[in-house]
């Protein structure tokens, strides 16, 4: 549940913020650990861990759960007790060598999901979608792992495969 002063810092933030654009409210997760969700639910299916230092965008915030933006662009859900408010905007390693390797291992990243979705869910291709979205946002924050930074999401290092078809294939959950 959002205590009384984490309401007030929320408030203060979108004041603060009240130019569209200008900022973007995140969290970042404080707790050593914290599980992501794909309902605001204990016991979902989907899941798997962020970790300290971890940065993703806000889309709502209730009680108990902050609803979050993955990679894949799809929701997910995270206790409101793992995570502070903030508005930093992560900023992503400048050197080419490693922004070159990273993005290979997210290019891999996207095929593998995607091949594994379409084995589990041949016949079932709404389920495909899900699970590949769902597999792409674990072997993202593998990559995150592989290289010590922390995940970030809006993160300059995905984007260089926005043009792929994981992103033309959105579809609502």
């Amino acid at each position: 549940m959002f205590s009384r002063k984490r309401l007030f810092l929320l408030c203060l933030l979108i004041c603060i913020c009240a130019k569209p654009g200008e900022c973007q409210i995140n969290v970042r997760v404080v707790s050593e650990r914290a599980t992501i969700y794909g309902e605001p639910i204990p016991d979902s299916e989907l899941t798997f861990d962020a970790r300290k230092g971890d940065i993703f965008k806000v889309e709502e915030g209730k009680k108990e759960w902050v609803q979050i933006m993955m990679f894949s662009d799809s929701k997910r859900y995270i206790r409101s007790s793992d995570v502070d408010f903030t508005t930093e905007q992560p900023v992503a390693p400048s050197d080419p060598e490693m922004l070159n390797k990273f993005c290979a291992k997210v290019k891999t990243a996207k095929r593998k999901a995607t091949n594994e979705a379409a084995l589990k869910y041949a016949e079932n291709i709404r389920r495909q979608r899900i699970f590949e979205r769902l597999l792409f946002d674990r072997y993202i924050l593998e990559a995150f792992r592989k290289f010590d930074i922390p995940a970030t999401k809006p993160s300059k290092l995905v984007e260089c495969i926005d043009d792929s078809p994981i992103y033309e294939r959105r579809i609502k959950n």
